[in-house]
């Protein structure tokens, strides 16, 4: 974990390196493992940064979460029918209700609340009736 000074000089630091190896401005940033907030955020605009991508999936943007974008996955299995799932509007809700889900399901566990469906397979779909 950096302080906010070693974040403002790392950020400012690795964007002129890159300048100066591409010999191009650089305006976008990849947040290292996706880690930000908003002073992080505050840091990249002030380091001349004007997008920003976290690791989080989704693809709903405003103008007010350009330095934390979404990211839409895409490997060598993603079709044009399953790229246009994915930029559409309810690829976004379907990752935040996927994300709300696994944290319900985690602190559940935590309880020690016993998930349905949860251990051995039952070898059937839809499990015991």
């Amino acid at each position: 974990q950096l302080s906010l000074k070693e974040a403002k000089d790392e950020l400012q630091k690795s964007r002129d390196v890159l300048e100066d190896t591409l010999n191009q401005p650089v305006h976008t940033l990849l947040y290292p493992y996706g880690d930000t907030n908003a002073g992080i955020e505050s840091l990249a605009a002030e380091a001349g940064y004007t997008l920003a991508c976290t690791i989080d999936r989704g693809n709903l943007h405003s103008p007010d979460t350009r330095l934390r974008l979404k990211r839409v996955p895409m490997d060598e299995f993603t079709t044009i029918p399953r790229l246009r799932r994915r930029l559409s509007p309810l690829y976004h809700y379907s990752c935040r209700l996927l994300a709300l889900s696994r944290t319900v399901r985690s602190r559940l566990q935590e309880a020690g609340v016993r998930i349905r469906g949860q251990g051995p397979s039952t070898g059937r779909v839809g499990g015991n009736r």
